[in-house]
């Protein structure tokens, strides 16, 4: 039992990512947020639910939570309106209040989320980021940490996140009051209204409402039914959809065949904000407190890493009507049909930056989207816990919360839980059993065999697209250090020239890199018992990486002799 502890002590201290959650929106805003429950009577939006994905809590129709462990510090830029007086809200107590990011250690963190929940106009304890906290979100960023941000519709989250760097170009943030759709005097766009022609409303119908009206009308609080909104996930070198996505599956028609599939639901909302699907500026360089940061940096060969857009959500034709009086609107207002981003990513490790991602709305995380509004009627007060039908959805929306915060980690952070993962699947059944007897080096195929194992093992945990970009960090780590031109074989990559379709597909490389791994550790850490946790993690962080190498090479290796093969042919044919 001791030495399960230290094997799971040290694994948690090469998986555990380190994020802050910061949202504003106090009493007295025209939207206060908490992160405890929504409230009973709507007074404000709770981030219950989302936290609890953050700390194991997945449906039962979801499959076993990630390995990757989160320690989550929650800061509130004003009051969190929350009542934390009963013993079982007590976790979802912020860890302050009054949060200044200027204040704060931004380094202790791997990654920050912002829920912009405050409008620009807001009175209450919320107030704009100063020169001195976008100064440290900047260099937090250009560090290496990562960034989630999102708003809603109008110019809701614009105080907390309209001028952080990348983030605001992403996104839509400012709102022209006067309706006419102009500008801010910066460049940046206007955001979508909140009641207009042009809102973007993807409210669908209830799960089995057939649509009699004429104009087609749909309730309010069908944003807190079972059934999700469709979106258009993007698809990379063909078939890949991005790692914030993706979902492994098996296939029912050939037994034991992997399949990574995309999440293709969100929760819906009468007026979301809008992604960009590319950055309205792309050349500035922003100055904070004296300090400069270029918003897009150029990669080694000087190429510009920009975002890209990963998700496409749908508004269709129809009118909304209020189902409750604080959410009156005209219903005649039926909103205008278009495709519009949802789904925004950058990944500024290329660049030795930061990755960030923006979501359209914060509705896709809050409670009253996700497990019903305690005013609606039954069963919309369960929200998609209501059906298994719903279950199922939120399991997938719940994959992107946990997709999402794994990408964002720093690259050291991935590739410190690349080594977490073949630790977990050295000492787990079946490996613990097949490689009690393997001391010595062993040849490729059989690197291929134990990755296959180890692959399959870590699918009921994550996903093929997830775990990939996770190695990836460790080869882009080593084309730096060798200072290689050859583009990574990443299909997400969007630097010109610096990712390429690789003639391997990801799969063998991840077979590859896990059985070499996982073999070597096997072969050098024959004693764990006289290991405590942090010497036993130092020891997987010594091991693990060439042992990485070792497997690659032989992956290489059969490209080498297909080479031959290929060299020769054509030679027979030209000849």
């Amino acid at each position: 039992m001791a030495l399960k502890s230290t094997i799971n002590d040290a694994m948690e201290r090469l998986t555990t990512i380190k994020v802050l959650i910061v949202m504003d929106g106090s009493p007295g805003d025209i939207a206060p947020a908490s992160f405890g429950p929504g409230d009973t009577g709507d007074g404000y939006f709770g981030l219950s639910e989302f936290l609890r994905t953050l700390a194991g809590g997945l449906d039962e129709a979801a499959p076993a939570p990630s390995i990757t462990k989160f320690t989550v510090t929650k800061a509130h830029r004003g009051t969190d309106p929350g009542d934390f007086s009963d013993p079982n809200l007590a976790p979802f107590k912020p860890d302050f209040e009054q949060f200044q990011f200027d204040q704060h250690d931004l380094s202790a963190y791997d990654e920050i989320w912002l829920f912009g929940v405050a409008g620009a106009s807001d009175v209450g304890t919320t107030q704009n980021l100063t020169d001195s906290e976008l100064q440290k979100i900047a260099a937090f960023m250009d560090g290496g940490g990562g960034v989630f941000a999102t708003g809603d519709h109008e110019d809701h989250g614009l105080q907390m996140c309209g001028r952080v760097p990348r983030v605001r170009t992403m996104r839509k943030w400012y709102f022209d009051e006067s309706g006419l759709g102009q500008p801010d005097p910066d460049g940046a766009p206007s955001a979508p209204s909140a009641l207009g022609a042009d809102r973007i409303d993807t409210l669908q119908l209830s799960r089995g409402q057939e649509l009699i009206t004429d104009p087609p009308s749909v309730l309010f609080d069908n944003q807190s039914d079972d059934n999700p909104q469709t979106i258009s996930p993007q698809f990379f070198s063909g078939t890949m959809p991005h790692p914030v996505l993706s979902v492994q599956v098996f296939s029912p028609a050939v037994r034991n065949f992997p399949l990574v599939r995309p999440i293709t639901v969100l929760p819906d909302h009468m007026h979301e904000g809008e992604v960009l699907d590319t950055p309205w500026t792309t050349d500035a360089t922003l100055i904070f407190n004296g300090q400069s940061f270029v918003e897009y940096p150029l990669d080694a060969p000087g190429k510009q890493l920009l975002p890209r857009l990963v998700a496409q959500g749908q508004v269709w034709a129809h009118e909304t009507d209020p189902s409750e009086m604080i959410h009156q609107s005209d219903p005649n207002s039926i909103c205008n049909p278009r495709t519009f981003g949802i789904i925004g990513a950058y990944d500024g490790h290329y660049v030795n930056r930061g990755r960030v991602v923006v979501d359209s709305t914060w509705h896709h995380f809050f409670d009253i989207n996700l497990i019903g509004d305690p005013l609606a009627p039954p069963p919309k007060n369960q929200g998609f816990k209501a059906t298994p039908e719903g279950r199922l959805a939120l399991s997938d929306i719940k994959r992107y919360y946990l997709n999402t915060a794994i990408w964002l980690a720093p690259a050291a952070t991935h590739i410190a839980g690349f080594q977490g993962y073949v630790l977990f699947c050295r000492y787990s059944y079946p490996l613990n059993e097949i490689l009690k007897s393997r001391r010595r080096s062993s040849p490729p195929p059989a690197v291929l065999e134990i990755g296959a194992v180890a692959l399959n093992m870590l699918r009921r945990f994550t996903n093929d697209n997830l775990l990939y970009s996770s190695l990836l960090a460790h080869l882009r780590l080593k084309w730096r250090q060798r200072q290689l031109t050859l583009p990574l074989p990443d299909p997400w990559c969007s630097v010109p020239t610096a990712g390429a379709a690789s003639p391997v597909s990801p799969t063998l490389l991840l077979q590859a890199a896990l059985g070499g791994a996982v073999i070597r550790l096997a072969r050098e850490l024959t004693n764990v018992s006289t290991h405590d946790p942090q010497s036993l993690a130092d020891a997987v962080r010594r091991i693990v990486p060439p042992g990485i190498d070792e497997g690659l090479q032989a992956v290489a290796a059969d490209l080498v002799e297909e080479c031959k093969q290929t060299n020769a042919l054509a030679e027979a044919l030209r000849s």
